[in-house]
């Protein structure tokens, strides 16, 4: 007989009273949905912010309509070779699970995002040479004191050192900044959104102390940034095509850039979205032992798995970006051309059911073919 354990699976989209039982279905994000994948996927939910019991009533999340178009079958990583110089690379990599709320009752625990920043650290250090006392990662199972736990004043804070790093290092610096958790769309307040609607990333306190939007990411660091600044950045969250708010955006690895603003970045910037603005990102459950084919359930309120499986929570757009770079080997010396990179992602993701289109943003107008990814 096989034994069992209870797994919660909470909503990136949709942060679930723990009064909610497994037979109520509040809407069609917690429908159980079951498919298999020759993969080792066991469990999605995914990384989105909603109301819940009248405490977000700013929010806003597109969910009636999302865009389902399904990138290319052929997945393609081949490689380009290119030299890199020794350049100080500095890196910002954030994680939050928020397990202070989780604690109390207001929110489920939003698997997967410590892990991802493991991910990254380990992708920047040993593929990518970067020092490891040149990282700075936050994430919410550190006490809340911490100046790195990631509350919304520490998180702008970390943003505004980085910054200053670069401003005061008279040679050129490649930046990195990652983000793992909760995003969504709140009403603008300021002018240029043409929907009306922010972007945000959600601090670990956020029902305390409100969002990021990217109005602040854009304003208050990218365009304070040196013009010979590099900057790579990958937000595994919902509601995240345009949250570094930077003016062209492709959809698609064969797409033309859309200018989607005036903002006036003059730093080398590439980000790379989770989804787009109306969708979900998801979070996923790794057999990490087995590599066999596993049941999927798709944003469950909650399901039960043998105890003997090795489980690992982790984003749904992170393990794609992990598994490209990998492929295509890329590393310190090695780099990917970036239409290349988003068609094997994209592909990556479709071939396990997600509906997810993660898209690129550049600061510049230039094709994708002709960008090298990491800058």
């Amino acid at each position: 007989m096989t034994d069992f354990k209870f797994v919660p699976v909470n909503s990136r989209s949709h942060p679930v009273s723990a009064s909610v039982h497994a037979n109520t279905i509040p809407n069609r994000l917690i429908q159980f949905n079951l498919f298999f994948s020759p993969y080792s996927v066991n469990t999605v939910t995914n990384r989105g912010e909603k109301k819940s019991k009248g405490l977000l009533n700013n929010l806003y999340v597109d969910l009636t309509s999302p865009v389902k178009s399904k990138p290319p079958a052929a997945v393609v990583t081949t490689a380009a070779p290119s030299v890199t110089t020794a350049k100080k690379t500095i890196a910002l990599v954030i994680g939050i699970e928020y397990i202070q709320y989780a604690s109390t009752g207001q929110l489920d625990q939003l698997p997967g995002c410590i892990y991802d920043t493991s991910v990254i650290v380990n992708l920047l250090t040993n593929r990518l040479g970067v020092n490891k006392s040149d990282i700075t990662v936050m994430t919410d199972n550190l006490d809340p004191s911490s100046p790195l736990y990631p509350s919304k004043a520490n998180m702008e804070t970390q943003l505004l050192n980085l910054l200053a790093s670069v401003q005061a290092t008279k040679e050129a610096v490649d930046v990195w900044i990652t983000y793992s958790g909760h995003g969504s769309r709140v009403e603008a307040t300021n002018a240029g959104e043409e929907d009306g609607k922010n972007s945000v990333i959600v601090p670990a306190d956020f029902l305390d102390n409100g969002f990021i939007t990217n109005y602040y990411i854009v304003t208050q660091f990218l365009e304070k940034l040196p013009s010979t600044t590099n900057v790579n950045i990958v937000f595994d969250c919902c509601n995240s095509g345009t949250t570094a708010d930077l003016q062209y955006v492709f959809s698609s690895y064969n797409s033309t850039g859309v200018k989607e603003n005036n903002n006036k970045v003059s730093a080398n910037v590439f980000y790379l979205s989770g989804c787009r603005d109306t969708q979900e990102s998801e979070s996923v459950e790794v057999d990490s032992k087995s590599k066999s084919a596993a049941k999927s359930i798709n944003r469950a309120l909650q399901h039960y798995c043998p105890i003997s499986r090795q489980l690992v929570w982790r984003g749904a757009l992170t393990y794609a970006f992990q598994s490209t770079l990998e492929s295509a080997n890329v590393g310190s010396s090695r780099k990917i051309k970036a239409n290349t990179m988003l068609r094997s992602i994209q592909n990556f993701l479709s071939s396990k059911g997600y509906d997810q289109n993660p898209e690129i943003s550049l600061s510049k107008n230039v094709p994708l073919s002709a960008v090298y990814f990491p800058l």
